[in-house]
């Protein structure tokens, strides 16, 4: 446990892609692991590197967890809708394009969101109830008044 916490320390805000790259096939080992506390940390540290700024370290995350995925020895249904999340998304495009995958991910894994999407979450409920009184003024000027 003390090694992956190294790691996601070590990789939190790290700038150096090669770092980012063996700590991501680092935390790709313990995703296989039978203990839940290493599988939990592992893939949590997983998730987070799927937003990183570097398209290269999303797409070898993406493939890394997929290939630990695809390597447990029971894999469950969750576990299945993962791995399709996985392989079926493009991790090279901009990470607001990713966001809804990532949640879907968060879920797929039996894991809670992290407090920070939690709250982009509420945000854009927020402005979606906002949006709707701009969608009557676009009607409004729509019709011509």
């Amino acid at each position: 446990m003390e090694l992956i916490d190294a790691v996601r320390a070590e990789l939190y805000s790290s700038r150096d892609i090669s770092k980012l790259l063996a700590g991501c096939a680092c935390l790709s080992h313990f995703v296989r692991s039978a203990n839940q506390g290493l599988h939990k940390s592992s893939t949590l540290g997983m998730l987070a590197l799927l937003a990183n700024r570097f398209p290269r370290v999303r797409s070898a995350t993406a493939e890394h967890m997929y290939l630990a995925l695809l390597s447990l020895h029971e894999p469950s249904g969750d576990d299945e809708n993962a791995i399709h999340l996985l392989s079926s998304n493009c991790w090279d495009a901009p990470t607001s394009a990713t966001k809804d995958v990532r949640k879907q991910l968060y879920a797929a894994v039996g894991l809670e969101l992290p407090p920070f999407m939690l709250k982009e979450c509420t945000r854009a409920a927020k402005a979606k109830a906002v949006d709707g009184e701009g969608n009557y003024a676009a009607l409004v000027h729509d019709v011509g008044f």
